[in-house]
């Protein structure tokens, strides 16, 4: 994970269907990612852990296995 960035993943789940998950970043630093997902935080979405990936499509897989 050499040249890793900071990520959460996000999944509306309200109404029904549950849409899609997203990756949400890059971001540079661990605190700017913390920061951006609080912002996120809705009652209508789930919200992942923040995550180090190296590739937009790692960072995809991720959000989408940790927010079923």
């Amino acid at each position: 994970m050499s040249g890793a960035k900071y990520w959460f993943g996000c999944r509306q789940i309200s109404p029904e269907p549950p849409g899609d998950a997203i990756a949400c970043g890059p971001y540079d630093t661990k605190e700017e990612a913390i920061r951006e997902r609080d912002r996120a935080r809705a009652w209508n979405y789930r919200i992942t852990v923040v995550f180090a990936a190296d590739t937009e499509e790692e960072a995809g897989k991720k959000a989408e296995e940790w927010t079923l």
